[in-house]
């Protein structure tokens, strides 16, 4: 951390702070919560808001659709904002 890197343009020649900034497993699994991460570790799939409690990785998402692949207590509906 700190260095500069040579290879850089001139004009961007500073400091790095080689902070990471999402690795290899950082990006939720299917099956998993996705608003925190707001990646997906499938690159096919999107992390989709359910409602303000929940967003999963999903590969479509209609705004207003019940998944049927929910547990029935939680078949409500999908806003589908996409959770960057």
């Amino acid at each position: 951390a700190g260095e500069v890197n040579p290879d850089d343009p001139p004009q961007y020649r500073t400091p790095w702070s080689c902070t990471l900034l999402k690795g290899p497993g950082d990006c939720a699994e299917d099956g998993a919560d996705c608003r925190e991460s707001k990646c997906c570790a499938d690159a096919g799939k999107t992390c989709y808001e359910k409602n303000s409690d929940w967003a999963s990785c999903r590969t479509t998402c209609a705004a207003g659709e019940i998944n049927p692949l929910d547990p029935p207590e939680y078949r409500t509906p999908w806003t589908c904002e996409v959770i960057r």
